[in-house]
């Protein structure tokens, strides 16, 4: 029996699902921005997280086209591995930075670019303790231009995908069911972009370099105390006390000899 996908109507409302709860969420991470966005700092004026910056970004974008596809089908799509791939590497890139980050908190012996005051977004998530670093630069545009892509090609999916009905191109009456279900469930699990294998290992190159080279910040040492050694002292000891010099008092000449 053969079947004919019939459109129905366009989703003239499709982007609207989308742009409401990406807007909410965004104002919600700016207001909860404090726990969200920093790093754990002593500063009064915590500076902006990288890590914590990209896996909120891949959350927001992936939950938005999620509701999205939600509201506009009435099904829950499944997503592709590529994109439960994306989150795994911004999570795995969050807890590497948090790991670094308590291991330098537990040694006093260094100074924590992260206890220094917030400088700005921009400038907090580019910079370690050496200024604005080209590995931060390279991964913030590289998640930035295939995060923007990722929106555009699934708005696109949005907006030419059809509401559709089967029906038998003999007897003209509908499908089954389950053949609905089945042509309308691939089109919808579609609808969520794809993202290459050489995209992902972009993504994941530019998170690993910036894992990696987090270990080799905040090691400059604190100056240690001073000792008597190394004020020029002699071993074993603090530097020698003056010998007491005594002068024999002249004898008053007014006074008998004893």
């Amino acid at each position: 029996m053969n079947y004919l996908l019939l459109d129905v109507k366009p989703f003239e409302t499709h982007q609207v699902w989308f742009w409401i709860p990406f807007i909410f969420l965004l104002l919600l991470t700016f207001l909860l921005r404090n726990s969200i966005l920093k790093d754990a700092s002593a500063a009064k004026k915590k500076p902006y997280s990288y890590s914590r910056t990209q896996l909120v970004w891949w959350s927001i974008i992936v939950l938005s086209c999620f509701i999205a596809v939600y509201f506009n089908t009435g099904y829950i799509p499944t997503f592709y591995d590529s994109t439960l791939i994306l989150l795994g590497i911004s999570a795995g890139t969050l807890a590497t930075a948090k790991l670094t980050d308590n291991s330098d908190a537990a040694n006093p012996n260094i100074t924590r670019s992260q206890d220094d005051e917030s400088k700005g977004f921009m400038n907090d998530i580019l910079s370690d303790e050496n200024g604005i670093s080209i590995h931060r630069f390279q991964a913030v545009v590289f998640n930035v231009i295939i995060g923007l892509w990722f929106v555009q090609q699934f708005l696109c999916n949005l907006k030419g995908f059809h509401q559709c009905s089967i029906v038998c191109a003999d007897c003209h009456f509908p499908a089954c069911l389950d053949c609905v279900l089945d042509v309308t469930k691939k089109g919808i699990d579609s609808l969520i972009p794809d993202i290459s294998n050489n995209n992902l290992i972009l993504i994941g190159l530019s998170a690993g370099t910036y894992a990696a080279l987090k270990t080799t910040e905040n090691k400059t040492t604190l100056p240690q105390p001073s000792t008597g050694a190394d004020q020029g002292g002699i071993s074993g000891g603090g530097a020698p006390a003056p010998a007491a010099t005594t002068q024999d008092a002249a004898p008053d000449p007014t006074k008998p000899a004893s």
